[in-house]
């Protein structure tokens, strides 16, 4: 279990003030995650009428005025900042010399050491592969899974069926 990338991150960061190792590996994932979502919304097509379902109603959408428009963004804008603030700070942490940000809001120098010592080091590349092929494999199962049980609740003949359909609602 100890060849995974967030046991290695996790193991990394007992040291955190010598070591910019787990910071750069957790940017590397947050990196792979985004590719791999941006790819799935690709593949899958992501449009709005993905989601419709068969007695769905349409509704025309309503336009807001300039200032409930500028509102919304602002607060979407914030939302969204305060979200990503975590994932900023460890690409930062990630590019700091080890130790050398404290007291400043930005670092005062970056460096890609701790990229190399992360993606040079053979249990980081060895965890991240193993992470990747772990992650596939669970993404694999629960698909094959929730498909066959999709097509058992709507298509076959199991017993209270329509429960399960009201029970969401």
């Amino acid at each position: 279990y100890r060849r995974v990338t967030s046991v290695q991150i996790f193991e990394a960061l007992k040291d955190m003030e010598s070591s910019q190792r787990p910071y750069a590996l957790v940017t590397v994932m947050l990196a792979i995650s985004l590719m791999l979502y941006a790819a799935s919304r690709l593949a899958v097509g992501g449009g709005s009428h993905a989601m419709l379902g068969k007695a769905t109603v349409s509704r025309q959408p309503r336009s807001l005025g300039a200032w409930a428009t500028v509102a919304c963004w602002l607060l979407l804008g914030g939302v969204a900042l305060v979200a990503a603030l975590p994932h900023m700070a460890t690409v930062c942490v990630s590019l700091a010399p080890p130790g050398q940000w404290y007291g400043t809001v930005l670092p005062g120098t970056l460096t890609l050491e701790g990229w190399r010592g992360a993606l040079g080091h053979p249990l980081a590349v060895s965890s991240v592969r193993n992470s990747l092929l772990l992650s596939t494999c669970a993404t694999l199962v629960a698909t094959v899974v929730g498909v066959a049980a999709a097509r058992l609740v709507v298509r076959g003949q199991v017993r209270g069926r329509g429960e399960i359909g009201r029970a969401h609602v």
